[in-house]
């Protein structure tokens, strides 16, 4: 409704109204009305009397008559022939005809046979069309049967085709038509006439096969949607209305003549629709239709009533300018309006001008539960240039009824000064004073509140429920007048929402717990906003396609970034208008609000994103949105497309769902001064609602033991003011009348205060968080009663009171300041960033009394002179060190420091910095918060090893002074100040009325003993917090042990010691059960149950079980039974709504016998005993037991993540008994998706418990839907094995071995996780595989492209999604961000798993990850090294994906291994920046993560030699490739010496590059650097030795060297067109392009000594000519003597020929294996690396014979000729040259496969136990006796390559019954495996880049088989066994000089367009390919 328009409406209301009663007035005073029952017949006024009564009977499927089901319709559609439609909602015809409909009504149930049809009319709802083009819809009448089932455009029914053809044409249907509608562009109602089909039908209702409805011919198409009769809004869907004469409708009663007096009733009432709507913000007042040929308008009207209706008429002013116009009711002509002749006719047109009409509607029209919707609409008859209006239609029902009822009132003032309406319904059957629940229906854009009501009129109707919306405010801008645009979720909004609410709740009885907020599009966007601010006031949300993040839509609709800049003020950067108006910003305030978000993937108005994000992402960080009864509901279509079955249920979902008032634990963020729940959140000093930024607070209480924990924080607050918080402890259920302690303390700074007894001021508590600490770590409380504790403080520096106990120096590297010198004396200590300053310090806390427990403990130093700021960090150190002795070198005089200067990270000092300061620069103090370090300290003395202060920052090699110890100035000294406090005393559980302070025992002197041989001085606590500070005093003590008092007054209370059992009397709590709820049918007894988790050691005295209840029925009763005894009978409860968690009846209920409770897993069951229609629920059950008993504990530890250095949290649980002194294993598990860390812990839970392990459970982050792709793709992002999930769960771990309370073995690490769990443990082992002892991989995806390809083939394109939304890859899948996808997958760094013991379980049934993503993974394995020998098992069993394998649950397996943390061979693959055992890899000067490739190294060492072998490699171009790759071996993690200087040997192997240098280790590492341009593609091979090199080099080259008279070289070439001429002694050789040149070179190595070891070998060529176009030379070795006087083409010698003519006899003239490939163009000198034929040479294997060389072998032209020079050529710079660098003892270890064997025992994997359920597991390694062999065959593509060929020797996989085995071909295809059974196998053969086959049935026999195994089809670049555009994009990716050498599918060395013709071939195939033949 406009509200410009108001008074003008208000006053057609008050017209109306009074005209009404006027009207009813009227007719009472003059007669009793005459009284029309619903089945009498219709009257007419042109009716004769006597003729036969009329009856109109409306057919709608679902509607009328009521309960009616005999509607069919089916699309026949000419594009999906065969596909039936007959469920589909809607009807489509098409005007070229290649889509249609078929419709049939039955009437034979309700119109009598012999009736005479008057009219019948068909109504069709269009919901949209392809184009505005005027069309014609066609009726036929069919004369086939079919069956709406079944139906298709081919068939009519299952198995009969249509008659005359597809589609109903020819003798299927009637050729004329019954009726036709013409219309224009449409969205409203089109009628047919069917007046002649339906006589008919009525006639013979035999020949009722319905309507063929078809589109009439017009070029291109359109093609229309109409309602179908499976439409879920029942209003729309098709309705056909009969109108005949005769007898009355069957089962209605006769008419008489004479209509029979109905006795007047008690209650004569006149109900009112509402008002026909309207568009009001195109300023129309009206319906119309203008000059456009036939338009129809349409227009809703609600009638909700109760009763039984006598009559019903509908009212219009209708403005007619030239012609008479039909008026429809539900599609049926109730009258004509006529011509107005007024000559003006426009929708602003005063509608009080206009000519009133009524018109009698028949009751059977008017629509009836549950829709109540009645649809007025008319039409232009084809006339052009009229206009015709009508103006607020509404519908009058009189009788015996009841209606709703709507007020209208004012909420407040818009910007313009007109009204802001709120609209109310009231439901039929309301009573004041009974509470009703309300729903608040905010509308969207260009909505009023009249859509708001009319949304949920009739549901909220049905349910008994207020329903009221509101207005919304509009933005105005002057230039902007016309172009509406509502308010988003500002303030001021959501104060409109409110008020409201207030005004219901003032005027009606509103049921506060039952409040609930609707709202679509931008009104859904303003509940779910409301709603978080106010989720103490909302019981639930419906949210409707809203925006939740108004900057992400600002980036989403750059068509409306006008209207938001208009309204928001500006952009959305630096604009905190923007989230503060975002329900995702708020999404953790609706942990406790029920919601439903419905949301389209195809919206495009509001993106679908915007939604799913505040669902998966927004949500899980705070709460589960599933357990918190989230629903997120998605369909596939648009911003206002209706969901079917969805809205219908949207109350049902709602009313499930009451008001959650006092939960124990919330999480707020607000951007405004306000209460939520118990808590209140003010900024001093700043109006409520002026705020500038967020703040946040987090909260808890217990209320067993009254005790509350807080944190506040603020992010970016430009005010700068404080905090004020206040606890409302009376909403809290907390007792107001005693006095609380508050600590309070700041966890960045260390600082702590304490306040005693505070006493709540009108039942609150207030907080004031200073500004200074509301920083991103927040200020934290702990608030509990009055305990009576002191505060005490202890400040320790020395020479205060006394003080001895503080001890620093500093060591530095710089000989100047004293290397060798110890500096304990020194006034001051230096530092600097360069590490090669250091100070240290270090502090007696022993006069800390036992048991006490700390609170603060901060060190202050002071920065004597001014610098340049850096940051300082403060390092635990790990060994013990003495001030006097200390040096650079020496901790000590007893003992060196592991490293020098103390940076033995591990053994001198943490490498992670315990507390660091920035901006450290200024002169003047700085304190560090070390009470983390100083616990550890009390807690076990003997770790004090003092500290390490180090700087970091900004690069300086300026010294920093510090004051020390022996300042002269003594407040400038180090101090560490402590704070601390008894501990508290244990609450009592049971409540008492009052509580009391517990009297203070006087403080009193107490003796020790100390044996200290210099004079100490025990500093005196000081007692804070209001207490009197008493004055310390000094004692000095000797050598001697005496017994001396630490102090007079107030250092330590005393306590009386009493006997205590085994363990102190203690409360322990079980884990809470899920929810339970039992519906009883009034026969049978229902139960339900659920577990608790409750571990304990010693014997429990008591126990008790806490239960909340609450059901409907009030004479109900319900038994609880623990573990089958019954604990608990719980009689009828007052509640009848219950949520689970929230309200209920809570109850304690003693469990007389203890002994019933299970240490572990305990089962607790609901019944519902009384069989009455009970719903009954249970929830927050728990146990409780008490007595000298001691517990588990599964705490939530926060730690800091190494990645982003984020908080992040963890669950622990610690053992029974753990004792720290004995560290223990850690077990980390980690769930699959849709588990928490909950889950995770519960899985192992008992089990780790009963083994004595700590059990670590981290939080995974989930994935994020990328917008605008940032730098580094998001890769922080991701539930998979992200690079952050990998540094979260090993910071968790690392924070849990750094707490000595804990006992961590970091020896016993071990991992287990399941499904994408799975995936993530494999991934982290293989990324720290030296710090993970085994792991455990249960169903876990190990290649997430592969596993993405294979859910899509099972149709799941989900998974694929789920990855690219998780991986935050912004372009999509692995084609687009492949290092996102590889680096997350085992298969990709499977090498790195060889140390590591895993254990791979997997069901072979698994669908969700299939069984292959495992068994894949173990192949590639086996590529690499053999498992077994690895202490690797694989293991299935016959399950699906959730299925356990009984008797393996992998503990007792993980349990028999240990850390290998120093094995001797090690092949690594990294992606990043890190460590791997002994060796680092880093990507130099590059701090962030490699975005782009890998690194391989391939590396071992000999301890006794000290010779270390490596092999670097990486595939890809880095982020920048300008960036060496650094790689560094740690020699004292190897056990070799770190002060050795070592020797480097660097071998490039593609170009024979090597160079030798000597290298001082640096801090015990020996690094390497890989320049960029030598690293791609190439292998690079290091030997360092500790050791001086003992190399030689000989250079061979004709006259030159070894000296001038060196003549052993000789070359010559061969032509084949001069196959007899012998070209020796020219001075230049020659090759071409085609092979028929070929050059002979041979080098006299004679001087090379014998057993040479070969390091370099480079054959120089110098091209004498050149040409355009490069030319590939390849070298071979020559096997056949020839000499250079005598060769030719035919002959070696002139005494023996070439075995064929041109050295081409592969195996005799030459070796087939090419040595080596250079490419030659222009004129210059090339070097061919020729080592390994060299060391051939040398070492005796071969004879030399020297070289050949040639062109392509096969493919050339040979027209291009290249000659180089030769021996002969005059300039001996040119001759040919061979460079050889060798040495003759060095020994150089091999680097193999294998690794030597390590300090990890060998173990043979064990089958898993059999069991009946499940067969049992078997491992995939076994061992069979040699029987006989397979000699198989492969043909290999390769075009030109001919077998024997040395391209055909290849690496194959060969798969024999299920054993893999890794064979190398010879030149001809072919292989031999040995050690087989005789038996029956399928075989299966593949190569790393050719698609697999598979020869199935094939029988092996004793002795030699052979098997011919196909021929392998290349192109498989990324060996994933199937050739597609992945493939492609690697070969495209791979021409020169990009060479990879997986796209060289013929083996040829280099990739060339022979190779595309390969993959082309087959593309589009995949493997296994089958085989036949024998």
């Amino acid at each position: 409704m406009l509200r410009k328009f108001t008074p003008l409406l208000i006053v057609l209301v008050l017209a109306t109204s009074l005209w009404l009663v006027i009207t009813a007035g009227f007719a009472a005073q003059s007669a009793p009305p005459a009284l029309i029952p619903p089945a009498t017949p219709q009257s007419g006024s042109g009716r004769a009397s006597g003729q036969a009564a009329l009856y109109t009977v409306a057919f709608q499927a679902g509607v009328s008559p009521s309960g009616y089901n005999g509607a069919a319709d089916a699309i026949l559609d000419y594009f999906a022939t065969t596909t039936n439609m007959g469920s589909h909602p809607e009807l489509w015809t098409k005007s070229d005809g290649w889509q249609r409909s078929v419709l049939r009504f039955d009437l034979s149930q309700h119109i009598p046979a012999g009736a005479h049809v008057v009219s019948a009319t068909l109504t069709l709802r269009v919901l949209g069309q392809s184009a505005a083009i005027a069309t014609r819809l066609a009726a036929y009448p069919i004369v086939q049967p079919w069956t709406e089932s079944q139906v298709t455009w081919n068939q009519a029914q299952q198995g009969v085709n249509w008659w005359g053809g597809g589609g109903c044409e020819g003798t299927s249907r009637s050729g004329t038509e019954t009726g036709h509608a013409d219309f224009g562009f449409s969205v409203g109602a089109v009628v047919v006439d069917v007046t002649s089909a339906a006589q008919g039908w009525v006639a013979d209702p035999a020949t009722n096969k319905g309507l063929l409805l078809k589109g009439e011919f017009i070029a291109g198409g359109v093609k229309y949607r109409y309602a179908s009769s499976d439409y879920p809004s029942w209003a729309l869907r098709p309705r056909l209305v009969v109108t005949y004469e005769g007898e009355p409708p069957l089962a209605t009663p006769t008419p008489t003549s004479t209509p029979t007096k109905t006795p007047t009733p008690s209650v004569y009432t006149v109900i009112t629709s509402t008002f026909g709507d309207w568009k009001w913000w195109n300023l129309d007042h009206c319906m119309k239709v203008n000059d456009v040929q036939h338009v129809s308008a349409e227009e809703l009207m609600l009638l909700i009533y109760r009763g039984s209706p006598w009559s019903a008429k509908l009212y219009v002013k209708v403005c007619n300018t030239d012609h008479p116009h039909p008026i429809y009711l539900n599609g049926v002509v109730i009258g004509t309006a006529p011509t107005f002749s007024t000559g003006t006719c426009e929708c602003n047109f005063p509608p009080l001008l206009g000519y009133q009409m009524s018109f009698d509607v028949p009751l059977s029209l008017l629509a009836g539960p549950p829709s109540y919707a009645n649809f007025i609409s008319t039409t232009n008859m084809l006339y052009t240039g009229d206009f015709f209006k009508i103006y607020n239609p509404h519908l009058v029902l009189t009788g015996d009824i009841t209606g709703t009822s709507r007020t209208e009132f004012p909420i407040g003032t818009d910007a313009d000064g007109s009204p802001l309406i709120g609209g109310v319904q009231l439901p039929i059957g309301y009573t004041p004073g009974v509470a009703v629940p309300v729903l608040l229906v905010v509308p969207g854009t260009k909505e009023d509140h009249v859509d708001g009501l009319n949304r949920y009129a009739a549901d909220a109707n049905a349910m008994g429920w207020l329903v009221a919306s509101l207005d919304l405010r509009q933005v105005y801008a002057a230039s902007w007048q016309h172009e509406w645009w509502m308010q988003s979720a500002s303030l001021a909004v959501q104060a409109d929402v409110m008020s409201l609410l207030r005004y219901l709740q003032s005027n009606y009885s509103v049921d506060s717990s039952r409040v609930y907020i609707s709202g679509f599009s931008t009104g859904g966007g303003i509940a779910a906003t409301v709603a978080a601010k106010y989720p103490d006031v909302f019981a639930g949300v419906l949210d409707y396609a809203g925006p939740t993040d108004y900057s992400d839509w600002y980036a989403e609709r750059p068509d409306i970034i006008t209207k938001l800049q208009k309204e928001f003020g500006d952009t959305p950067a630096g604009n905190f208008e923007y989230p503060r108006r975002s329900s995702r910003v708020l999404a953790r305030n609706l942990r406790y609000v029920p919601m439903r978000l419905v949301h389209g993937t195809a919206d495009t108005k509001v993106p679908y994103a915007q939604t799913s994000r505040l669902y998966n992402v927004a949500m899980p960080p705070y709460y589960d949105p599933v357990a918190t009864f989230k629903q997120l509901l998605t369909h596939t279509g648009g911003h206002e497309d209706h969901v079917a079955g969805v809205s219908e249920t949207d109350l049902a979902f709602l009313a499930a769902h009451t008001l959650v008032e006092n939960p124990t634990d919330v999480n707020i963020i607000t951007d405004e001064g306000k209460d939520y729940y118990w808590l209140g959140i003010q900024k001093s000093g700043v109006a409520p609602r002026n705020w500038r930024g967020f703040v946040e607070v987090g909260a808890r209480f217990d209320p067993i033991t009254s005790t509350i924990w807080l944190t506040a924080r603020d992010g970016s607050f430009a005010e700068g003011r404080p905090l004020t918080i206040t606890l409302d402890l009376a909403r809290m259920g907390l007792d107001t009348g005693i006095s609380y302690d508050i600590e309070e303390s700041d966890p960045q700074t260390g600082e702590f205060l304490f306040t005693p007894a505070v006493f709540p001021v009108a039942g609150k508590l207030t907080l004031v968080v200073p500004r200074n600490s509301l920083g991103t770590v927040g200020r934290q409380y702990v608030i509990y009663p009055e305990s009576g504790r002191t505060l005490y403080r202890l400040s320790l520096r020395a020479g205060e009171d006394g003080y001895a106990g503080a001890n620093d120096t500093f060591i530095t590297a710089y000989a100047g300041e004293g290397t060798e010198t110890p500096h304990a004396s020194s006034p001051t200590l230096l530092f600097a960033y360069d590490l090669r300053r250091k100070a240290l310090l270090r502090f007696d806390v022993g006069s800390v009394p036992p048991g006490m427990v700390l609170k603060s403990a901060r060190l202050t130093v002071n920065l004597l002179e001014s610098r340049t700021p850096l940051q300082l960090g403060a390092f635990d150190a790990l060994k013990s060190w003495i001030d006097t002795e200390a040096t650079w070198q020496k901790a000590s005089l007893a003992q060196n420091w592991s490293a020098l200067g103390g940076d033995g990270i591990g053994t001198d000092r943490n490498a992670v910095a315990d507390s660091t300061l920035s901006n450290v620069g200024a002169a003047g103090p700085y304190t560090f918060n070390l009470k983390p370090l100083v616990e550890r300290w009390v807690a076990n003395p003997g770790t004090n090893r003092g500290i390490f202060l180090i700087g970091t920052g900004t690069y300086t090699t300026s010294s920093y002074p510090l004051a020390s110890a022996e300042h002269a100035d003594p407040n400038k000294r180090p101090v560490l100040e402590l704070l601390y406090m008894a501990p508290l005393a244990p609450p009592s559980i049971t409540p008492t009325a009052t509580k009391t302070r517990t009297p203070t025992a006087t403080p009193s002197a107490t003796a020790t003993q100390t044996a200290t041989p210099t004079q100490t001085a025990t500093p005196t606590a000081t007692a804070t917090g209001g207490i009197p500070v008493s004055s310390p005093t000094a004692t000095v003590t000797t050598s001697t042990p005496t017994s001396s008092p630490t102090s007079t007054a107030t250092l330590l209370p005393t306590f009386t010691p009493t006997s205590t059992p085994l363990y102190p009397f203690t409360v322990i709590t079980s884990t809470v059960a899920d929810c339970m709820q039992v519906v009883a049918d009034g026969r049978t007894v229902q139960s339900a149950g659920s577990r608790m988790l409750l571990m304990w050691d010693g014997t429990p005295t008591s126990a008790r079980l806490l239960l909340t209840s609450c059901g409907v029925a009030p004479a109900s009763r319900h038994s609880v039974y623990v573990n089958g005894q019954l604990a608990a009978r719980i009689e009828s409860d007052v509640y009848s709504t219950c949520i689970c968690g929230s309200n209920g009846k809570a109850g304690t209920y003693p469990i007389v016998d203890p002994g019933i409770l299970r240490n572990g897993w305990n089962t607790i069951t609901v019944t519902n005993d009384s069989g009455l229609q009970d719903s009954w629920m249970a929830h927050s059950a728990r146990l409780v037991i008490e007595g000298p008993i001691q517990g588990y504990a599964i705490r939530e530890i926060t730690y800091t993540t190494n990645w982003d250095r984020t908080s992040r949290r963890a669950l622990l649980q610690v053992p029974i008994n753990l004792d720290p002194a004995h560290p223990v294993p850690v077990l980390i598990s980690v769930g699959g998706v849709g588990e928490t860390k909950w889950d995770a812990i519960f899985r192992f839970a008992e089990r780790a418990n009963e083994r004595g392990w700590l059990l670590l459970a981290p939080d995974i982050r989930w994935g994020v839907e990328t917008g605008v792709p940032s730098t580094d793709w998001d890769i922080e992002k991701g539930r998979t094995a992200s690079l952050a999930v990998q540094h979260d769960i090993i910071s968790a771990l690392d924070y849990v071995l750094a707490q000595p309370q804990f006992g961590g073995d970091s020896q016993r690490v071990y991992l287990s996780g399941f499904s994408v769990g799975g995936g993530i443990v494999a991934t982290l082992a293989e990324k720290y595989p030296h710090r993970i002892a085994a792991v455990v991989d249960w169903a876990g995806p190990t290649d997430l492209n592969e596993w993405s390809l294979q859910r899509e083939a099972l149709g799941d394109r989900g998974v694929n999604a789920a990855l690219i939304r998780d991986i935050g890859c912004p372009y999509g899948g692995p084609g687009m961000c492949p290092i996102e996808w590889i680096r997350r997958s085992a298969r990709s760094m499977v090498q790195n798993m060889m140390h590591v013991p895993l254990a791979i379980v997997h069901g072979r049934a698994d669908t969700r990850v299939p069984f292959a993503q495992s068994a894949d993974y173990v192949e590639y394995m086996e590529t690499l090294y053999h498992p077994a020998e690895h202490n690797k098992l694989f293991v299935w069993h016959d399950g699906g994906h959730v299925d356990e394998l009984p008797g393996f649950e992998g503990l007792d397996w993980m349990s028999q291994f240990t850390l290998n943390s120093r094995p001797t061979s090690i092949r690594i693959r990294a992606d990043e920046n890190k460590d791997y055992y002994w060796i680092r890899l880093q990507q130099k000067d590059w701090n962030g993560n490699w975005a782009e490739g890998f690194s391989t190294v391939d590396a071992s060492y000999d301890l006794t030699s000290g010779v270390i072998s490596a092999t670097v490699q990486d595939g890809r171009a880095f982020r920048d490739g300008n960036l060496p790759v650094n790689v560094s071996f740690d020699l004292r993690a190897m056990g070799l010496d770190p002060l050795a200087t070592y020797t480097v040997e660097d071998y490039n192997l593609s170009t024979g590059d090597f160079q030798v240098y000597s290298v001082a280790p640096v801090d015990g590492l020996v690094t390497v650097s890989l320049p960029r341009d030598r690293v791609n593609k190439a292998n690079r091979q290091f030997l360092i030795y500790p050791y001086p090199a003992q190399l030689q080099t000989l250079t061979y080259q004709q006259g030159v060297s070894p000296g001038s008279d060196y003549t052993g070289s000789m070359d010559t070439y061969l032509y084949l067109y001069q196959p007899d001429s012998n070209f020796g002694g020219l001075s230049t050789f020659r090759v071409n392009s085609g092979a028929t040149l070929v050059s002979l070179v041979r080098f006299d190595l004679s001087g090379l000594p014998a057993g040479a070891v070969i390091k370099a070998a480079q054959l120089e060529l110098y091209l004498a000519s050149g040409q355009t176009a490069p030319l590939d030379v390849s070298l071979y070795a020559l096997r056949r003597h020839w000499l250079a006087s005598e060769a030719t083409w035919n002959r070696a010698t002139l005494s023996e020929p070439w075995s064929v003519p041109g050295a081409a006899g592969e195996g005799a003239d030459y070796g087939p294996e090419r040595i080596t490939t250079g490419s030659v163009q222009a004129t210059g000198a090339y070097l061919f690396n020729v080592r390994s034929q060299v060391q051939a040479w040398a070492s005796g294997a071969a004879a030399n014979e020297g070289f050949v060389l040639s062109g392509p072998r096969f493919g050339g032209s040979g027209s291009l000729h290249y000659s180089f020079a030769s021996a002969e050529t005059g300039d001996t710079a040119r001759r040919p040259k061979l460079s050889i660098v060798y040495g003759l003892a060095t020994p150089t270890p091999s680097v193999t496969r294998t690794a030597t064997p390590t300090s990890t025992p060998t173990r043979t994997a064990t089958p898993t136990p059999t069991t009946s359920a499940v067969p049992s597991a078997t491992p995939t390694i076994t061992s069979t006796p040699p029987a006989c062999r397979l000699l198989g065959s492969v043909t290999l593509q390769r075009p030109g390559q001919p077998a024997p060929h040395a391209s055909w020797s290849v690496l194959l996989t060969v798969t024999v019954g299920g054993r893999r085995y890794v064979v190398t071909t010879d030149t001809q295809g072919m292989f031999e495996i040995s050690g087989l059974t005789p038996g029956v196998y399928d075989i299966r053969v593949k190569n790393s880049h050719t698609l697999a086959n598979l020869k199935t049935g094939v029988t092996l026999l004793p002795g030699v088989n052979n098997v011919d195994l196909g021929t392998l089809r290349e192109g498989d670049c990324n060996d994933d066994n199937c050739v597609a555009i992945t493939d492609f994009s690697i070969l495209a990716n791979s021409f020169a000089p990009l060479y990879d050498p997986r796209a060289d599918l013929n083996a040829d060395g280099h990739v060339s367009i022979l190779d595309f013709s390969m993959l082309r071939e087959n593309f589009g195939l995949c493997g296994d390919l089958p085989v036949t033949g024998p």
